[in-house]
C-alpha cells in the first residue's frame, strides 16, 4: 500500500529515483535515462538520432 505524503522530501525523491536507475540498470544495458541538473532537478533524456 502507498503511503502518502503530506509534506514532500527531497530525500525522498533521491531514493526513489535512485531505486529506479538501479532496476533500469539491471534490465537494460543502456545508460540510465535520468539526469540530473544542477539546482533544478531531474530530466528524462532519451539518445537521438539526427538523419
Amino acid at each position: 500500500m502507498a503511503r502518502r505524503y503530506t509534506t514532500f522530501d527531497n530525500r525522498h525523491l533521491d531514493a526513489v529515483v535512485s531505486r529506479l536507475r538501479r532496476k533500469i540498470a539491471k534490465s537494460t544495458d543502456l545508460p540510465s535515462p535520468i539526469k540530473v541538473i544542477y539546482g533544478t532537478g531531474y530530466a528524462f533524456t532519451s539518445p537521438g538520432r539526427i538523419d
